[in-house]
């Protein structure tokens, strides 16, 4: 899922993201959308790290936890900037996320 074209085929979504991540207000509606698109986005994470993994015979081979840092510590750091995206994550990772994902996502956003 290419989630950077959802954005850019929807422009009412990419300016309900970009305000949501600017700590902007939002209406009910809006709030709904960005929640739905932030867990699409941190899926898309999960997903392509376990991805992966899944090539390789364990996390380990490829350098422990750090390979999480550099593929998307600067992509989690900025999510978890907005005050929304951090109520969601503590409301709702560990219901929908994996253990080990929700465990690097709070070290990294120091939650």
């Amino acid at each position: 899922m290419n989630l950077q074209a959802v954005l850019a085929q929807d422009s009412r979504l990419a300016l309900i993201w970009k305000k949501g991540l600017a700590n902007e207000s939002l209406t009910e509606e809006e709030v709904a959308r960005f929640e739905a698109y932030l867990t699409m986005f941190l899926f898309d994470i999960e997903y392509k790290l376990y991805l992966l993994i899944a090539e390789t015979a364990s996390l380990s081979e490829l350098g422990g936890m750090d390979v999480l840092d550099r593929h998307i510590k600067g992509q989690i750091e900025f999510i978890m900037r907005s005050e929304l995206a951090r109520t969601w994550w503590r409301a709702n990772s560990d219901r929908t996320f994996g253990e080990v994902f929700v465990a690097e996502v709070n070290r990294i956003a120091n939650l």
